[in-house]
């Protein structure tokens, strides 16, 4: 007569425990691995060196294009400025994550319109620009841009305007005490904050595994004075309209004001709800100009 095989014991909840531990480790294991690798970055940017004809581009409305290069730390880097007739403010414009300056002429056009000269420029790694992009260079090649600019071109007003991830180096730059005021354009809060909002298993990880720098906008503007300016689409679902709303609480701007854009999301901001983008960037500009005057 044949034994039956016996049921497998059921394993004691200290052996789960013990599983589950082992299986988090391993998780936890290959998100810093990721994250402290060159993947990292390539995920975090997303640089364009595309020859597109609008490097051909001669002006935008009234305003004429001039050409330069500039040094950041050992890299060459490419910039346009716009010039409006009469202006005194000059909006500096510090992109998102992809793409290059080509890419950003509509914001250019609103500035112009707004009144204000305007100043194109990419990283290191995009566009026209020498070396290779990485999240510490593009906050330097911030500060390079602010600098020639203030040595060179002499503005009486500047206006730093960050675009997405480019809100952060705006913050940065806005945080060296040289500009008069800031425009965050679907700005994010900090980068561990956008990951967690966009895969919810992050949310278990410590902000203090995030290499940095983190981007930490909120720390930025509760030391920040100046003028705040922030514009975030409702419909974007790539850094969510909460991180505009947890910058707005956290700046410690006397004056500042939140434009929603009820029918815009992540990369179409200025070509949905075109009135109430132009219009908040017209009087913003308007505002700080009267009081420099």
């Amino acid at each position: 007569m044949t034994e039956s095989p016996q049921a497998p014991k059921p394993q004691s909840f200290a052996h789960q425990l013990i599983l589950l531990f082992c299986y988090a480790l391993a998780a936890y294991s290959v998100l810093i691995a990721i994250m402290y690798s060159p993947l990292y970055t390539a995920i975090v940017l997303r640089p364009d060196r595309n020859d597109s004809k609008l490097y051909a581009i001669d002006k935008i409305l009234d305003g004429k294009r001039e050409e330069y290069y500039f040094d950041s730390r050992g890299s060459k880097l490419h910039g346009w400025l716009f010039r409006k007739p009469g202006s005194t403010a000059i909006v500096v414009v510090h992109h998102g994550n992809a793409g290059n300056i080509v890419h950003r002429l509509h914001i250019a056009k609103a500035c112009l319109t707004a009144g204000a000269s305007v100043f194109l420029y990419d990283y290191r790694g995009y566009g026209k620009s020498g070396g290779t992009a990485t999240i510490s260079g593009i906050l330097e090649d911030g500060l390079a841009a602010e600098d020639f600019i203030l040595a060179n071109l002499q503005f009486p007003v500047t206006i730093n305007y960050g675009e997405s991830i480019g809100s952060a180096v705006a913050c940065h730059v806005n945080a060296s005490g040289k500009a008069n005021a800031l425009i965050l354009q679907s700005g994010i809060a900090s980068l561990p904050h956008v990951a967690k909002d966009g895969v919810a298993m992050l949310n278990v990880y410590p902000d203090l595994i995030w290499p940095q720098p983190q981007l930490d906008n909120c720390l930025l503007l509760s030391k920040s004075k100046v003028p705040l300016l922030l514009m975030h689409g409702e419909r974007d679902k790539i850094v969510p309209a909460s991180n505009s709303g947890l910058l707005f609480g956290a700046s410690a701007a006397p004056s500042k004001t939140m434009i929603k854009l009820p029918h815009c999301g992540h990369n179409d901001v200025g070509h949905f709800d075109p009135d109430l983008y132009q219009n908040a960037i017209s009087q913003f500009v308007k505002d700080n100009c009267a009081t420099k005057q």
